[in-house]
């Protein structure tokens, strides 16, 4: 991975934690000065209260999304660029998102390469980074690939509790989350089965179920692999 030196300060929102510690990693590894944020109220508040070279925003996030935070954003006479960021990336999106105010559209999984070659062009450059600062960032870039992994037993465990109790928004919402953080750490099989199940929803129970269980599966089968 290829990492430039970047100068400026930025605000990252994502309401899944992990993916928020992902891209909060990488641009302090471009020597960014990162605060993060996991809804669209925290952003917001976070710019007001402090001035950003640079807002990476989540489009889909609880309390507020990323859209209406952006609109809001530019209505207060915010100047400075704010990238979206959105599993849901087709041309009729992307579209909303820049009438929103964003400057530009990074699809989800984000792509490391994607995401620098856009700060590059809305951030000035700075000093190379050093060789130690590259090897931090691969240590702790795979720490968070390991909490992802150590997490799936115990969240396949809630998604058939949260089934079970009949909370479908709450799935929605849980298996939308994981679809997009599966494919960020590489668990292709596991995103295209949140994906199956998120669709399942509008089917009957009994197909719901069936995938239900076939993503638990693959939750499972991680940690035991």
């Amino acid at each position: 991975m290829q990492i430039p030196r970047l100068a400026g300060r930025v605000l990252v929102a994502d309401d899944v934690a992990n993916v928020r510690l992902w891209l909060a990693a990488l641009l302090r590894a471009a020597g960014l000065v990162v605060v993060e944020a996991a809804d669209g109220r925290e952003v917001l508040t976070a710019c007001a209260d402090g001035a950003f070279d640079l807002v990476l925003l989540d489009m889909q996030m609880p309390e507020l999304d990323g859209i209406s935070a952006a609109r809001e954003l530019r209505r207060r006479g915010w100047q400075a660029p704010i990238i979206a960021i959105s599993a849901d990336a087709d041309t009729a999106d992307v579209q909303r998102y820049r009438e929103a105010g964003c400057n530009a559209v990074l699809a989800k999984p984000v792509d490391d390469t994607a995401l620098f070659a856009t700060l590059g062009l809305l951030l000035p450059a700075a000093e190379p980074t050093p060789r130690q600062q590259r090897v931090a960032t691969k240590e702790s870039l795979a720490g968070i690939h390991a909490r992802f992994a150590d997490s799936l037993p115990a969240l396949a465990s809630n998604l058939l509790r949260t089934w079970q109790a009949g909370a479908r928004d709450e799935l929605a919402t849980a298996l939308h989350r994981l679809k997009g953080s599966a494919a960020l750490f590489g668990h292709a099989e596991i995103s295209a089965a949140a994906a199956a199940a998120e669709r399942s929803l509008d089917a009957a129970p009994a197909e719901t179920e069936a995938a239900l269980q076939a993503l638990i599966a693959a939750l499972r089968a991680v940690r035991s692999a």
